[in-house]
């Protein structure tokens, strides 16, 4: 949804605006372009957070097939290299 052109309704109104009915549309026009200002900001940045979200999702994958091959290797040393955690840690 793309607000970068603001559409405006034509409707009749029945009697003349006062100035404070100016000042408050007016008022409302203004607050009304901050939040569509804000919305599209919200969108970029979210659009970016899901851009890093995937690149971390792929990291982890990778890291986790990373470890599976290092566990594979682990398991297939000959048995007399192999060490436990207890005395890896010692």
């Amino acid at each position: 949804m793309c607000f970068s052109s603001i559409h405006y309704i034509c409707i009749q109104f029945w009697y003349k605006m006062t100035e404070e009915d100016k000042k408050l549309l007016n008022t409302f026009e203004g607050k009304l372009r901050h939040f569509m200002y804000l919305y599209e900001e919200q969108q970029k940045e979210n659009a970016s957070l899901r851009q890093l979200l995937a690149e971390k999702e792929v990291e982890i994958a990778e890291l986790q097939n990373s470890r599976k091959a290092l566990e594979a290797m682990y398991t297939n040393l000959n048995p007399r290299y192999q060490t436990t955690i207890g005395e890896a840690c010692a």
